[in-house]
């Protein structure tokens, strides 16, 4: 860590000039960064910490979308009335990341890009359709976040650029949502697996457009078209076993792909 130099921008606008550097790392909530640093998984020359950007720190309702800061913490996210209001599947994510210390410390944008398959929040957000706001000196720009996760630990960026928020349209009224996270353990755990399910239905309980994301079973968390079409048309008194063939057909051959 010698010669480590440390930054502390107050505006976005500062953040900017100073990731453009060579060897830059932004600093969100630091459980991963910190870490890398000590054992030496990464050097960077310059460490940007944006814990004074309150813009970062945000969560906003738009006329169409929920919008989620970089910086806003697991523990700040679960008790968000917006997203307990409009998207609970978020909240209930946000609280099976580690422990109290770890939520309260840790945010959205860090678990996003530490780009690991295992990320709690992305699963959610990736049913969702969520996408990115990433800044840089050459301006903002959004992606997906499915084309911003690469492969584990390679999120897709250009030089000097760093997450600035990221933003989903509010799900459907009565959307019904299923979270469900493996592990080896019941507290403190890294997924083995973890499931989101959200579902449009009829007054009827008919299904008729479905999301769903799978994390842990691929270089980053995927949707899975084919599952999503075959509950299209089902209901609560459906069978859902081909569901579950299929679902676990998928989930091997993805974790057969994986690094």
């Amino acid at each position: 860590m010698e010669g480590l130099k440390f930054w502390r921008p107050r505006s976005v606008e500062e953040a900017v000039e100073l990731m453009f550097r060579e060897k830059s790392a932004p600093l969100a909530g630091g459980t991963d960064l910190v870490i890398e640093i000590k054992k030496r998984y990464c050097s960077p020359e310059n460490v940007v910490d944006l814990s004074a950007i309150t813009e970062l720190a945000q969560v906003e309702r738009s006329e169409k979308n929920l919008e989620i800061g970089a910086l806003v913490t697991f523990s700040s996210l679960a008790s968000s009335p917006a997203v307990k209001e409009f998207c609970p599947v978020l909240a209930e994510a946000a609280l099976s990341v580690g422990s109290p210390q770890i939520r309260n410390r840790g945010t959205v944008g860090g678990n996003i890009m530490s780009g690991s398959p295992a990320a709690d929040i992305v699963p959610p957000l990736v049913a969702l359709d969520a996408y990115a706001v990433l800044v840089s000196s050459a301006g903002e720009r959004k992606l997906k976040l499915t084309e911003l996760l690469g492969g584990p630990g390679k999120p897709v960026l250009k030089r000097g650029e760093f997450l600035k928020k990221v933003c989903f349209p509010f799900p459907k009224k009565g959307c019904r949502w299923a979270f469900v996270k493996l592990g080896r353990r019941n507290a403190l755990a890294i997924s083995r697996i973890s499931m989101v399910l959200m579902a449009d239905t009829t007054e009827t309980g008919e299904i008729t457009a479905a999301s769903l994301a799978l994390g842990a079973v691929a270089p980053h968390p995927v949707r899975v078209p084919a599952v999503e079409n075959l509950l299209v048309g089902m209901s609560e008194a459906s069978n859902f076993e081909t569901v579950a063939a299929l679902l676990g057909t998928v989930a091997c051959e993805l974790l057969g792909q994986r690094p």
